[in-house]
């Protein structure tokens, strides 16, 4: 209830620019033209289990994935999608799934990069829960496991990178997120993104 109420309050605000005189909100009215443009366009949120997809099928104009493999989000994702937006008497809205990408072509190193820059979400239960549900529990050291890794991430030269982005829209994927897990080398990493991204 508490995630539904506070997504509806953000649309309100996003597609009316105020937050009202709602004391709950607000002491008193806050226009928020007062401050910046009115914002317009698509209200998006990011979700990662089956709850928080309905919600964003029910309320939003889309849900946003993050580091959610790719079965997953088509066997869950997706169905809890569209079970909300049903409820709401409209049109499944389109999935954003996070791709993260390694400019690496050593499989090896593509783990070791992912592994340290995935230990924080490893250590956080509802991700761990997550990737459990997905079909890759923690490791018994708490670190992630290669084949989540191999899953998750795409890697290589900027046109395997470009291939498998494009082989993950392919599965059904509404849209991507891409997003470059870096090296020592953070610019050339950034830049093999870059041209990969041409490459899509």
């Amino acid at each position: 209830m508490a995630e539904w109420f506070k997504a509806t309050v953000l649309k309100t605000v996003v597609a009316k620019a105020t937050l009202g005189s709602n004391p709950s909100l607000s002491a008193t009215p806050f226009p928020l033209k007062s401050r910046v443009q009115a914002l317009e366009g698509l209200f998006l949120v990011s979700a990662l289990r089956a709850p928080a997809w309905e919600l964003a099928g029910e309320l939003t104009d889309g849900g946003i994935s993050w580091l959610c493999p790719v079965d997953f989000l088509l066997r869950v994702a997706v169905p809890a999608l569209a079970t909300g937006a049903a409820r709401a008497g409209r049109s499944r809205p389109p999935l954003v799934a996070h791709v993260p990408v390694v400019a690496r072509t050593d499989r090896a190193e593509v783990r070791a990069i992912a592994r340290q820059q995935l230990a924080y979400y490893a250590a956080a239960p509802f991700y761990a829960r997550m990737f459990a549900d997905a079909g890759f529990p923690l490791r018994a050291d708490g670190q992630v496991s290669d084949a989540l890794v191999d899953d998750l991430v795409v890697s290589g030269t900027a046109e395997e990178i470009a291939a498998g982005v494009r082989a993950r829209l392919g599965r059904g994927l509404d849209e991507v997120l891409v997003s470059v897990l870096t090296g020592p080398d953070r610019r050339a990493d950034e830049a093999a993104l870059v041209e990969a991204a041409a490459q899509v």
